[in-house]
């Protein structure tokens, strides 16, 4: 396996293992937010301590913290995926160079502040055997170049029996190459998932990179 395919691994991983303790929280909504913003406390200690953080030293030493937009309940959403019937194999172009493959695997249709969402879901032909198989949806909208990262966001969803999911966009996350684009390298949302309106839930854009190299 690849460096690369190494990184992008280990990257979308720990987001679903950080959606799997989410999930399991009682539908209440202060205990739904409490998980969210105590996830988001350990995302920020994760980044300072743990071996494969995609900060550099001098990033480390000058990290004051992420931003993310408030907790909104009402991009958390109930939703059913579409499976195609017949599901074809694209590549992802990567930041740096290079493709990454998916199947794409489904969809799924909703409304979220009155705007109607159709985000294509994909499927990793390779996952780290440490973790629960998952759907990757990488997206775009408009805070992309302003509020949040220019490259677009991710989500992770783990994979289980039902047809229906729970779709947070508080849990929208940036690729490490939004941290260090020097040292990861991370696919780029298709197309067919940028929003036509400004999604503003999730994780903000990262300004320390620009500063501390």
């Amino acid at each position: 396996m690849s460096i690369t395919t190494n990184r992008l691994l280990f990257t979308t991983s720990f987001f679903v293992m950080v959606m799997m303790l989410g999930c399991s929280t009682a539908e209440n909504s202060e205990e739904i937010s409490s998980r969210l913003l105590a996830d988001r406390q350990a995302k920020e200690e994760r980044f300072l301590d743990h071996e494969r953080s995609p900060l550099t030293q001098a990033q480390k030493e000058a990290f004051d913290g992420l931003e993310f937009y408030p907790v909104d309940l009402d991009y958390r959403i109930r939703t059913t995926i579409h499976e195609y019937p017949a599901k074809d194999t694209i590549e992802m172009a990567m930041s740096a160079q290079g493709t990454q493959k998916y199947i794409r695997w489904g969809e799924f249709e909703f409304s979220v502040h009155d705007h109607t969402v159709n985000l294509r879901v994909y499927k990793p032909l390779q996952y780290s055997d440490e973790y629960h198989p998952y759907f990757f949806i990488p997206f775009r909208d408009q805070t992309n170049g302003a509020a949040t990262f220019e490259g677009g966001r991710y989500l992770d969803i783990p994979i289980h029996e039902s047809n229906r999911y729970v779709i947070d966009f508080n849990r929208a996350y940036n690729p490490y190459c939004a941290y260090n684009p020097n040292g990861w390298t991370c696919p780029l949302p298709p197309d067919e998932n940028t929003l036509d309106f400004p999604l503003r839930a999730g994780e903000k854009a990262f300004t320390l990179a620009e500063n501390a190299e």
